[in-house]
């Protein structure tokens, strides 16, 4: 008889922090704030320690390559892996944001990404009392 350690190769998850709205996505689409700051944050794991991430944000690439002076995305952690980038997003900023995480089993390079559809939207206030009272 003997033991078999099975490692999970690669998992990414996309999050956005608008806020205090905190989004996990796996697909689809999402809207955040025009002019505020927004957390771009993917957490990349597996068995063997991630070796390399990849922020796409619209068509600006940010990564991390483990060991290596030249990254320009900051990342924490070991085997669980937390990357951050923070945008000021304007109008221009809509479009694909996705997160691809890469390690590397026995040899074979595994990758997993996950990706949304990403709209900049205005935070509008209306103040219905002044409305009223300006009413001719």
């Amino acid at each position: 008889s003997f033991n078999v350690t099975v490692f999970k190769a690669v998992e990414t998850e996309l999050v956005l922090k608008d806020g205090k709205q905190t989004i996990y996505v796996n697909s689809g689409s999402v809207t955040i704030t025009y002019g505020t700051n927004v957390t771009i944050q993917c957490n990349v794991n597996g068995g063997r320690m991630p070796s390399k991430v990849v922020m796409k944000i619209k068509n600006r690439l940010f990564s991390y390559i483990r060991n290596e002076k030249s990254s320009n995305l900051a990342c924490v952690g070991s085997h669980e892996l937390v990357c951050q980038h923070i945008l000021t997003p304007g109008y221009l900023d809509d479009g694909i944001y996705s997160c691809q995480g890469e390690n590397f089993v026995r040899n074979e390079k595994k990758t997993q990404q996950k990706s949304a559809v990403v709209t900049i939207v205005r935070k509008t206030e209306i103040d219905l009392l002044d409305a009223k009272n300006n009413k001719t």
